[in-house]
């Protein structure tokens, strides 16, 4: 069994080093980390509100910020930047009443958490691991075939309601579609988004292990297997020659016993030509020469070879768009992506101009 991802690794490192933060703790917008945060209720306030970033049952991250209970659910990505730089501590006190601790009082005072506080957040977010302690297998970090599946079915949702919302909207208007619409459907962008990037860093991780084993294996057997691979198809090469001259010679020599029976044939009284045939054709591929005696043999087989000998002319026979299905498609594939990396020096003025390439600045979605 590959070993289980202990999703609370960032915010537990975080906790242990925060000067980590930024640098061997990478921070990315759009990559928030599971965990327990503060961060300031506005710009140059001095009071600060609690953050939990934790995975929900279908595997989204979810944001709630404040106390528990009445707490405002956010996207993880709207806050994240705001709270990476201060993770609090998740600890349990049996002596410190529930009734007296609430997440604010942990986040703004440092208090620790109570026991009944530390059950509620279990089963809202997932108990998070013990600092340095292994995941085990079935926990809620969803190392087993179930996460994927978590991901595939948020994925189908979020991808699903989103674009009923939008086939709803109808053709994209600034009269009909609101602010909060376009808003609704890019928030649902971004999260697919970091949805994928999950599914994606997660392939990784388990494919790494065995990646690593099949790169040290390939590390050790490659180099001679293309050291022998090399030797041999050198050698075959050098065969290939002699083959080539040897039934050259030996289509010369077919050629000359042909030649000479036609002489003894022609030479006959014309009774004896009706009564004795012409001489058979040979037939080449019974006489076709070999090399080797063990194993698999070398011999030469027939192989059509095309050269380019006017590219121009060939390119234009290719983009005929006369031809039955037009233009050829795998040239205008490899034609758009050469005018893809030239649209820049173009538009940018490097280049004045490409004949039969039209090129412009268009603002795209990021």
């Amino acid at each position: 069994m590959n070993a289980p991802v202990n999703i609370w690794a960032w915010w537990q490192k975080a906790l242990a080093n925060p000067s980590a933060i930024g640098t061997d703790l990478p921070v990315h917008e759009n990559d928030p980390q599971p965990g327990y945060f503060r961060m300031r209720q506005g710009k140059d306030s001095k009071e600060f509100i609690p953050v939990a970033i934790y995975p929900g049952d279908d595997g989204v991250l979810r944001a709630n910020v404040g106390p528990w209970s009445g707490g405002e659910q956010r996207r993880p990505e709207d806050v994240w930047t705001w709270c990476c730089r201060n993770p609090v501590h998740f600890k349990a006190n049996p002596s410190v009443p529930a009734s007296k601790v609430n997440f604010h009082e942990v986040a703004v005072e440092g208090k620790p958490w109570a026991d009944s506080i530390k059950a509620l957040i279990t089963v809202k977010a997932g108990d998070p691991p013990a600092e340095g302690a292994e995941v085990a297998p079935g926990h809620n970090s969803g190392a087993d075939q179930s996460e994927l599946d978590k991901l595939k079915d948020a994925i189908e949702e979020v991808a699903g309601r989103a674009r009923a919302d939008r086939d709803k909207l109808g053709k994209v208007s600034l009269q009909t579609w609101s602010d909060a619409d376009k808003d609704r459907i890019a928030n649902a962008s971004g999260a697919l988004f970091a949805l994928a990037k999950r599914v994606d860093e997660r392939r990784k991780e388990l494919k790494r292990p065995h990646q690593e084993k099949v790169d040290e294996i390939d590390g050790a057997f490659m180099p001679v297997f293309r050291q022998a691979d090399a030797a041999a198809k050198d050698l075959k090469q050098t065969v290939g020659e002699w083959l080539r001259l040897k039934e050259a010679e030996a289509a010369k020599q077919r050629r000359l016993e042909q030649e000479r029976l036609r002489k003894e044939r022609e030479a006959l009284p014309q009774v004896a030509q009706e009564i004795i045939p012409a001489a058979p054709a040979v037939d080449e591929a019974k006489t076709r020469v070999r090399a080797g005696n063990a194993g698999k043999s070398i011999t030469l087989v027939d192989r059509p070879v095309a050269t380019i000998v006017d590219p121009v002319a060939f390119a234009t026979y290719l983009l005929d768009p006369s031809q039955q299905n037009g233009p050829n498609a795998d040239v205008m594939e490899v034609l758009q992506k050469i005018a893809t990396r030239l649209a820049p020096h173009i538009t940018g003025g490097i280049i004045q101009s490409v004949p039969g390439v039209s090129a412009k600045i268009e603002k795209v979605a990021r």
